[in-house]
């Protein structure tokens, strides 16, 4: 279990953002673009919006246009802001990148908006690619069309979720007891978002999903050899194991 964020996180996920600038919808003659060969850093900042976005560029043609659809709608979706008592409304993005095998990419973008209020809001979206065919690649491209992956995911996740809050102190009472049980049934909602390793498939629990705000968020990865004989190719060629109990 790893990734557990806190206040002390977003404010520095927020001072972090200090080096960056951001995308295209906002673009205008007050907006700094600037492009290199890997990403996308637009800035803007009006009396009621900062808005910093790092995206990056592939160099695969249908990954960098779903890629930059995705920035852009976000964008547009979080709107100009509006006039707060202090500050301004933000919206930040930056990125992360990972392979699996050499086909295979993950991006993980991370988000925090501030619309006003005590403190922003953080969420990370995953979204997951096949490098030769640009497509996105969902559960139905990584397990058999009858197998039940959900009951899978809550199987082995939701232990991991309890162990973890119950390690930190959480978890303990039947309020919070039945907040895990909703954060992790097993439903495509609460497990929309994942990313691959050679080890296996990590599932990305985030804020008040699973407990408050103070308990942060979590990763809970669960090993291929988990799915058994489940798995399409090419994920079973070379992950293949004997299930272990």
């Amino acid at each position: 279990m790893k990734n557990k964020k806190n206040l002390i996180y977003v404010l520095v996920f927020v001072l972090a953002f200090a080096f960056l600038s951001v995308p295209t919808s906002y673009a205008s003659s007050s907006a700094n673009i600037k492009s290199k060969k890997s990403s996308v850093l637009i800035e803007k900042s009006t009396a009621t919006l900062e808005l910093k976005v790092n995206y990056p560029i592939i160099g695969q043609a249908a990954i960098d246009k779903d890629i930059k659809s995705y920035i852009t709608k976000t964008i547009s979706d979080f709107g100009p802001g509006e006039k707060l008592n202090a500050g301004k409304n933000g919206l930040y993005i930056d990125y992360q990148l990972s392979k699996y095998k050499s086909d295979y990419l993950s991006v993980r973008f991370y988000i925090y908006t501030f619309t006003g209020g005590a403190h922003g809001a953080q969420n990370v979206v995953f979204k997951n690619y096949n490098l030769k065919t640009g497509k996105i690649i969902s559960y139905a491209d990584i397990f058999n069309d009858s197998y039940n992956y959900l009951e899978a995911f809550w199987r082995n996740a939701e232990p991991q979720i309890i162990f973890a809050l119950k390690k930190d102190g959480w978890g303990n009472d039947e309020q919070a007891k039945s907040w895990i049980r909703e954060g992790c049934r097993p439903n495509a909602d609460n497990y929309a978002n994942f990313y691959l390793t050679d080890a296996g498939l990590v599932i990305y629990f985030g804020q008040y999903q699973v407990a408050p705000y103070a308990a942060g968020t979590f990763e809970t990865p669960i090993k291929w050899n988990k799915f058994g004989t489940n798995l399409k190719a090419p994920f079973v060629s070379s992950n293949l194991i004997s299930p272990k109990k």
